[in-house]
């Protein structure tokens, strides 16, 4: 297995150019694994675990973006204040901030590459 595949099963970061190597694989890994399914349903077998590898796999995938080091203090602070965790925190000002700008965003479809946003 190539390095930066390793670290991103081990949930390392790895350099951008990698991460396209490591999302093509991740990628076929999700169409193995589809297969996969099909042939376990048709066997007559539970599904279950199969699944739980592709959640695994999505998440990894998943995009998660880095807080700028000037704000883990303050938000460190404030999450010990409240006895809340600093994740949570941080969900909860975003949930805020979309609550009062009043647009919802929605994820772009796979078939659809245009924008969407609709006011509430």
């Amino acid at each position: 297995m190539r390095k930066g595949c390793k670290d991103f099963w081990n949930g390392n970061k790895s350099k951008r150019g990698e991460l396209s190597v490591i999302r093509k694989e991740a990628k076929r890994w999700l169409k193995a694994l589809k297969i996969a399914k099909i042939i376990f349903e048709d066997q007559g077998y539970h599904t279950a675990y199969i699944e739980a590898m592709e959640k695994f796999i999505r998440r990894r995938l998943m995009y998660s973006p880095k807080i700028s080091k000037k704000y883990i203090p303050v938000l460190h602070r404030i999450s010990e204040s409240k006895g809340v965790r600093m994740t949570h925190l941080v969900s909860q000002i975003i949930k805020d901030y979309l609550d009062r700008s009043g647009t919802v965003y929605d994820r772009k479809s796979e078939t659809d590459s245009s924008e969407h946003s609709r006011e509430v």
